[in-house]
């Protein structure tokens, strides 16, 4: 049976709000801002460096000034305390990962106005639903250039997303990155109500057949494989609800889409139920498992496409090592 994406634990945004409160209240929130999505990126991140232990910072009391989420407007609001704060950090991260975040200046404001106007009604036309339970879980977007950047975000500043000024002139794929970095902020507060809030991940070992770039490797560990998936997951979604409508996918690229999309998410899926409960916990793995039935199947896969479907994990070299028991 395929689930509904928008609802349950994993899918209404109330109760994945409610669920995860517990981190918060843990480091002094009120129940009320704990269990709500106005919890502000840059709290989120100072309480996530004092979980991991590499911090005993306080969280500013003006920092803990309730921030809107959900809607344009929202996400463009710069007058929270805590906003340049924040800036700062997406820009160092940013400068991280090779690419940087633009000036918000008139120009470029309007320029992340039209493209996120523009990527949100798409969304809100192929997947209402699905959408209208994803997107609170974002509450500040910046725009960003250099190289190729599409968009971005980060597991310990949940909530805040970059989007790359070259999506300025394609409503398509301005709306799968949008969508992209909003379902990877939704499973950060998923995770936030885990008992391992972050996991170990593997070294890297896992091929990946459609990535490489000149900044990153073709393997991945068992961590970023998670994080990938649940993304993938509803990107496939996505696309097979778009078919549905499409006058022609072949020609509009739904069909190539689609067909990409629910491939990773298969190969990941199949990939990371195979791993035991130390390199994907119990509560990690029911995500997975419930996310799969969602998957279309990838439309004219070939042979070699199938069989990399059924890979054993255990068969890619460095898996002995990587997958040694631990304790």
């Amino acid at each position: 049976m395929t689930p509904n994406l928008a609802t349950g634990p994993y899918g209404n945004a109330e109760e994945i709000a409610r669920n995860s409160a517990s981190f918060f209240t843990g480091f002094g929130l009120s129940e009320e801002l704990a269990a709500s999505h106005a919890v502000h990126p840059m709290v989120d991140h100072i309480l996530c460096e004092r979980w991991a232990g590499g911090s005993t910072s306080a969280v500013p009391v003006d920092y803990l000034t309730p921030v809107e989420s959900g809607r344009v407007d929202a996400w463009l609001s710069r007058d929270h305390p805590a906003d340049k704060a924040l800036e700062g950090k997406l820009g160092a991260l940013a400068a991280g990962e090779r690419y940087h975040t633009l000036p918000d200046d008139e120009k470029n404001r309007s320029v992340l106005v039209a493209l996120l106007e523009r990527a949100n009604a798409r969304l809100e036309e192929a997947v209402p639903e699905l959408w209208e339970e994803t997107r609170p879980f974002v509450s500040r977007v910046f725009l960003a250039g250099g190289g190729k950047i599409l968009g971005g975000s980060w597991d310990h500043v949940a909530g805040a997303m970059l989007v790359g000024e070259q999506l300025r002139d394609d409503r398509e794929t301005a709306a799968e990155s949008l969508l992209h970095e909003a379902v990877h902020a939704k499973t950060y507060r998923i995770v936030r109500g885990f008992r391992k809030v972050f996991i170990e991940s593997t070294p890297e070992f896992i091929d990946i057949p459609w990535w490489r770039t000149e900044e990153s490797s073709r393997l991945w560990g068992t961590e970023r494989a998670f994080a990938a998936y649940t993304v993938y997951a509803h990107l496939g979604y996505y696309y097979g609800q778009v078919m549905r409508t499409s006058a022609d996918p072949e020609r509009d690229g739904t069909l190539r889409s689609l067909q990409q999309t629910s491939f990773r998410a298969r190969y990941l899926g199949n990939l990371l139920l195979q791993l035991d409960d130390h390199w994907l916990d119990p509560e990690r793995r029911d995500v997975v498992r419930w996310l799969l039935p969602a998957i279309p199947a990838p439309p004219l896969l070939n042979s070699e496409g199938e069989q990399a479907l059924r890979l054993d994990i255990r068969s890619f070299p460095g898996a002995a090592e990587a997958l040694r028991p631990v304790g």
